[in-house]
């Protein structure tokens, strides 16, 4: 699985859209809609709030954790 892929299925298991999301990290839409293409990634402490958001601080570091890796696979 690449990174953008997991992300979209986690923001569409979530209960954010992109637009939230976006809101929600302090960047912008088109920011999110890249990741989601998979024409960029975030920052690292980006990702680290995203997964916070999506997955709840208890399992924050175990995303963090997995998305790195698949983030290693694609670069």
């Amino acid at each position: 699985m690449k990174f953008n892929q997991w992300l979209h299925e986690a923001v569409i298991e979530s209960s954010y859209t992109r637009a939230s999301l976006s809101k929600a990290i302090g960047c912008s839409k088109p920011a999110v809609d890249k990741w989601l293409a998979g024409d960029s990634i975030p920052r690292v402490v980006t990702l680290y709030i995203i997964c916070g958001l999506l997955f709840g601080s208890a399992d924050q570091d175990k995303a963090f954790c997995h998305s790195a890796k698949l983030l290693q696979c694609t670069l």
